[in-house]
């Protein structure tokens, strides 16, 4: 009969899918609204409550830094390593020159909520925000002028191609109205773009000067192949909101959403497929810093990463390679020992899944390349075991007795 449980659960463990977004940190609590990384290891997020936190190790762990400030930040953006901007509420506007050791406010002249910023180079930038209010910066941030959009729509997302081509999207949220405003002449006038929809959009970006996608309300996905002339409509599959979208190349993409809603196309949009992102919680937020490696934040201080571009790996796929981590005894009946041969020195990440998929274990640990642990808590039946460290993973079978 044991023999005949074992064999069942093997089966059904081998047709268990785990998501490849998997929570970074213990929850923070507050809402996070945007993420951004300099480079592989260094990244930012700000959130409710004026909280920035700053990451060094890719996402391992995040430190809180000193913003000075207690409203909501809703945008971070880096334009090197060193200078970076954060947006907010009642006009905020964050400048940081060393890493974000020190934030020092810089006056915007509103306390317009501020919902967006962007920079072209180092010195030009541009911050959209609440009732159709669109500044801009000359000088690196010391002074913000306004520019007349033409709308008194709350603008929630702004993007450049270069110093003088920019587009900003937003909308009347109240009564499904959308906004597209289009500069050609670096923000000195903006025209109203048409594209067939009512939807309120959220978020904007574009991979060329030509093309382009905007994303909103009711899993509203606009394309443009045209530099905006015409906008159509692409399938989301989804009628959750849609709150950001980033396109790590010309064709492969990410969107995120309400209800945890994390979809990827590898054809610029032609086709758009949901990917397991483990939470059911809003995504605000989406960043890549290359093809395989992403992050994602959202509503209860979620942080999620993916090291494999999002992609759902069933258990047998995993275990195809051979692993690289020896776990024994095996069976066992109350410890275990993991011994690996990854590179001392990394974080070894532990997760423990039943046969269901359902997480029931997870703890972080220094890498001697030998841990002991305590698994009498688990009830008998098969589990797999999942060590990551740093861009690494491996999955471990194991019998619990």
């Amino acid at each position: 009969m044991k023999k005949l449980f074992i064999l069942s659960a093997l089966i059904i463990m081998s047709l268990v899918t785990f998501a490849q977004w998997t929570l970074q940190n213990l929850p923070q609590g507050d809402q996070l609204n945007s993420v951004f990384f300099t480079n592989s290891n260094n990244g930012y997020i700000v959130r409710d409550g004026g909280g920035i936190i700053h990451t060094t190790n890719g996402g391992i762990d995040w430190m809180p830094q000193t913003s000075g400030v207690t409203i909501t930040l809703t945008t971070v953006f880096f334009t090197n390593a060193n200078n970076g901007y954060a947006v907010g509420c009642d006009g905020s506007i964050l400048k940081t020159t060393n890493t974000g050791v020190n934030w020092n406010p810089y006056p915007s002249g509103t306390f317009a909520c501020l919902n967006n910023v962007f920079f072209t180079n180092d010195n030009n930038g541009y911050i959209a925000g609440n009732g159709g209010l669109i500044l801009k910066t000359t000088d690196s941030g010391s002074n913000w002028t306004y520019l007349t959009s033409g709308t008194t729509n709350h603008l929630r997302s702004i993007y450049f191609i270069d110093v003088n081509v920019g587009y900003t999207v937003g909308g009347n949220y109240n009564n499904n109205t959308e906004t597209i405003l289009k500069t050609t002449d670096g923000g000195i006038n903006w025209t109203s773009q048409t594209n067939g929809t009512s939807y309120f959009m959220h978020a904007i970006c574009f991979t060329n000067a030509n093309k382009g996608y905007a994303v909103g309300r009711n899993g509203a996905i606009l394309h443009t192949t045209d530099a905006g002339a015409n906008w159509t409509p692409q399938s989301s599959g989804t009628s959750n909101d849609l709150f950001s979208v980033y396109f790590v190349d010309t064709n492969i993409g990410y969107i995120a959403g309400n209800g945890g809603k994390i979809l990827k196309t590898t054809n610029g949009g032609a086709n758009w497929s949901e990917q397991t992102s483990g939470t059911p919680v809003p995504i605000n937020a989406i960043y890549f810093t290359d093809t395989n490696n992403g992050y994602a934040v959202g509503a209860n201080g979620s942080i999620l990463k993916t090291t494999n571009g999002g992609v759902n790996v069933s258990v047998d796929e995993h275990l195809k390679s051979g692993s690289r981590v020896q776990v024994y005894p095996n069976p066992a009946n109350d410890k275990i020992v993991i011994t690996n041969n990854i590179a001392i020195g990394d974080e070894m990440h532990v997760r423990i899944y039943n046969s269901t998929g359902q997480e029931v274990f997870t703890d972080k640990y220094p890498n001697r390349n030998k841990k002991e642990i305590d698994i009498s808590f688990l009830l008998q039946g098969l589990y797999m075991i999942k060590i990551e460290s740093n861009n690494t993973i491996e999955m471990v079978k194991l019998i619990k007795n």
